[in-house]
């Protein structure tokens, strides 16, 4: 959380827990995914976050009531990394099936899903401008990408080195 009270966890029991950390003490336990939490974000505003999972999905949740929102459903392997847009309209997630998925947050849907990996994708950010996102895997490249909002016309450049 932006503002350095609050700090969001997720662990091997398959919850998410939200803490006050002023207070050392949890405020919310977020309970939903069927296998382990893997990766989380909050929104810049501190109102939402998503979790990635063992489980392949992503939910979206309530951080005031600590209630889901909605359940994105679309990785056919563990959710390794999530990021919010700053705006709070679109995450993207990647994943071990390889891909890297733009999503629709007040839908649920995904936007579009970007390829170019090999292997399975560890790692993602977005530019706070929301115009790029930058993707690194296993196989040792890094990869940017132009974010369109509705196209799959994406430009790419490959960073290897590792």
């Amino acid at each position: 959380f932006g503002d350095g009270t609050r700090a969001i966890s997720g662990s091997g029991d398959k919850t998410l827990r939200v803490w006050d950390l002023s207070a050392a003490k949890e405020i919310h336990t977020l309970r939903g995914h069927n296998d382990t939490v893997s990766c989380c974000a909050v929104y810049a505003n501190g109102t939402r976050a998503i979790s990635g999972s063992d489980d392949n999905t992503l939910r979206v949740w309530n951080l005031f009531n600590g209630e889901e929102i909605r359940t994105l459903i679309g990785h056919f392997g563990r959710v390794n990394c999530c990021t919010v847009f700053c705006d709070g309209t679109r995450a993207i997630s990647v994943s071990d099936d390889w891909s890297q998925k733009v999503w629709d947050l007040f839908t649920g849907n995904e936007v579009y899903s970007l390829g170019g990996h090999c292997v399975p994708v560890l790692c993602c950010a977005v530019y706070a401008n929301g115009t790029r996102a930058i993707s690194g895997s296993g196989d040792c490249t890094l990869k940017m990408w132009d974010l369109p909002r509705t196209t799959t016309e994406n430009k790419i450049w490959y960073l290897q080195g590792h």
